[in-house]
């Protein structure tokens, strides 16, 4: 029993227990009836959820989550692009050993995400004209920074310019990745135009195949989709998926 003569009775032997017990400002009362309310939640009610969020460990919101996470992003490359964001990429003056720190791109400096992202020989020329197709200004500067002042800028996931900076921007960064990698692991080299190429693809096959749910207006998407088609060096690929409407445009460019 923990009411006895109108007063509380509590059990003791925990001081800290004790304590949350004298903190109880109020008299029990039989005028009426008890009742449960939980303070982790606005309406005094326990729910899944309420007691979800009360336990669980808060963290800051992720930075860039609109460049990374929108309706048009591919997995892969938004994981890639997260570790990049975060400096958590594997690259040679991460590596704990005294294994080559050249970059294997263009073999001349050490490879950092600064480097790679994008001061290299190799890289940079690539991404000049990757985002000069996606309409944005990339200052030259370090990875940290042109990434803060490029979420800054870009941030907003119902925007369908900055959803094509986002995935532009992922593809590049994807590709040239798995460049390196391929070079390091399979003795695989391919050119930068090959590259750039790859990149220009998966950019073209991610908007052919918007669903029809999360598309922007028909317009806006088939403006999108040009620009990635011409100039390409890849021609209008036969059987390919386009954006509802891209046909008609496509006929009068044949």
């Amino acid at each position: 029993m923990v009411i006895v003569d109108g007063q509380w009775v509590f059990p003791t032997g925990n001081e800290e227990l004790s304590n949350m017990w004298n903190s109880i400002p109020f008299l029990p009362s039989n005028q009426l009836h008890d009742s449960y309310v939980w303070s982790g939640n606005a309406s005094g009610k326990c729910t899944i959820s309420s007691v979800w969020k009360h336990f669980r460990a808060s963290s800051d919101k992720v930075n860039g989550d609109g460049l990374l996470w929108h309706a048009w992003h591919i997995p892969r490359f938004s994981f890639i692009l997260w570790l990049a964001s975060r400096g958590r990429l594997r690259t040679m003056d991460r590596l704990h050993n005294n294994s080559q720190r050249t970059c294997i791109l263009c073999n001349e400096h050490e490879e950092t995400h600064c480097h790679l992202f994008f001061a290299c020989n190799y890289s940079s020329p690539i991404w000049q004209e990757i985002s000069a197709r996606a309409q944005m200004v990339w200052n030259p500067a370090p990875w940290p920074q042109t990434w803060a002042a490029t979420v800054q800028r870009f941030c907003t996931k119902r925007n369908p310019r900055h959803k094509l900076v986002g995935l532009a921007l992922a593809s590049t960064v994807y590709h040239l990745w798995r460049e390196r990698n391929y070079r390091i692991f399979n003795n695989r080299f391919s050119n930068a135009q090959q590259t750039k190429d790859a990149i220009i693809h998966s950019i073209r096959e991610r908007l052919g195949g918007i669903d029809e749910g999360i598309r922007p207006p028909g317009s806006i998407l088939l403006r999108a989709c040009l620009r990635w088609v011409l100039g390409s060096g890849l021609g209008l690929v036969e059987g390919s998926c386009w954006p509802h409407g891209f046909g008609l445009l496509q006929s009068c460019l044949a």
